[in-house]
């Protein structure tokens, strides 16, 4: 198969990639942090149970960056491959959303919860307020 087809077929978003050419932006909005985590099996078999694993057959990480818009940051999160790959551009679920000292905080707390396999309660239940 050659090139051209491969590159069709699977996996077009690089999100490693984005987020590194937004952090080293030298004008405008820059990405402040981001992170590559391994889904832990918790969160693998609610991904499961919500119906997810139809969408996102390849996903085996989580991607959790933080993105300015115009007046706050937002932390979103993607699933996607362990090289940081996705066939969508969408994030599954934004986790918090604020002022940069607030989302620093809310940013470190997610990625360890994420680590130790503990998820936060507003990722999966979406009654939880986001601010």
């Amino acid at each position: 198969m050659n090139k051209r087809l491969k590159k069709k077929m699977g996996n077009r978003y690089n999100l490693i990639k984005r987020a590194e050419r937004q952090t080293h932006k030298r004008k405008g909005m820059r990405y402040i942090d981001y992170a590559l985590i391994p889904i832990g099996e918790k969160d693998k078999l609610r991904f499961d149970q919500e119906g997810y694993d139809i969408d996102y057959p390849y996903a085996t990480h989580w991607f959790i960056e933080i993105a300015p818009t115009k007046y706050y940051y937002i932390i979103y999160v993607y699933p996607c491959t362990s090289k940081g790959r996705s066939d969508t551009n969408s994030f599954l679920s934004v986790i918090y959303a604020g002022k940069l000292e607030k989302v620093m905080l809310a940013f470190k707390k997610t990625v360890d919860d994420i680590k130790n396999d503990r998820h936060i309660a507003n990722f999966w239940d979406s009654d939880s307020p986001l601010f």
